[in-house]
């Protein structure tokens, strides 16, 4: 499995290509709210590395570009 969280984050249309050079098509894509520019891969579900049949699933988490929100809210009277 590639390591597609090296570096300062790469595009989720980067690492398609690279999934896919390499055998990998049964991708899902979770979005994730994140202050990371949008599209930018922030998880993969196998890890760098490490030898998995080309049919495994693999999930990748990207970001939204929207910062989570923090707030809590308050409880009711």
């Amino acid at each position: 499995m590639p390591n597609l969280l090296a570096g300062s984050g790469m595009r989720m249309d980067t690492a398609e290509l690279i999934l896919n050079k390499n055998g990998f098509f049964n991708l899902q894509w979770v979005p994730v709210d994140h202050t990371a520019a949008r599209g930018t891969v922030l998880s993969q579900s196998v890890a760098a590395n490490v030898e998995v049949d080309v049919n495994t699933l693999i999930v990748l988490e990207y970001s939204t570009g929207n910062a989570p929100n923090t707030s809590n809210p308050t409880d009711p009277l």
